[in-house]
């Protein structure tokens, strides 16, 4: 196949081989461009040795995908496992917590909930956009006063193997 061969050198040429079994055109075209379109101080690069132990993964990961307008925006957060999947709703937690998000505490539900919910008080925030968009579930402002958090996610049997 055909190569665009000058990109930075922290992207491996072969994300740039299209034609049969490679990256359809546009998106190489698109994807060229975004990342000429980068300054070297926003560009991060970490190198990992295999095997990589958990804790590893888990210092290095957050610093490279964290959004930094939601961890700015400072909403807290409860997850609440109603999926009757054990340790579904700690990993929902792990997933939003490495990207920026401000997870404050992780609960089990008493009755099992067949699909998902986000709950919400106060403005509809940027973090609640969010975690619309990573949950695909639109958000509903709640008139609890006195929540733990200012999300709350309740996670039912139908997101429950999305976060492996």
């Amino acid at each position: 196949g055909v190569q665009i061969n000058s990109v930075p050198s922290f992207i491996n040429k072969e994300v740039f081989t299209f034609g049969k079994n490679g990256l359809p055109f546009v998106d190489a075209i698109k994807l060229w461009f975004f990342t000429h379109s980068l300054s070297n101080d926003a560009i991060t690069l970490q190198n990992l040795s295999y095997p990589v132990s958990q804790d590893q993964l888990d210092n290095t990961i957050p610093r490279l995908f964290t959004d930094k307008v939601l961890y700015q925006d400072a909403q807290t957060i409860a997850v609440v496992n109603a999926s009757g999947v054990s340790g579904a709703g700690g990993r929902v937690a792990k997933f939003l917590t490495n990207i920026g998000a401000n997870v404050i505490i992780v609960n089990t539900a008493d009755n099992l909930q067949d699909t998902s919910t986000i709950e919400y008080t106060g403005d509809n925030s940027y973090t609640v956009k969010k975690m619309e968009k990573i949950m695909k579930v639109i958000a509903k402002q709640s008139n609890n006063k006195i929540a733990v958090a200012n999300i709350m996610i309740t996670l039912g049997k139908d997101k429950a193997g999305e976060f492996n």
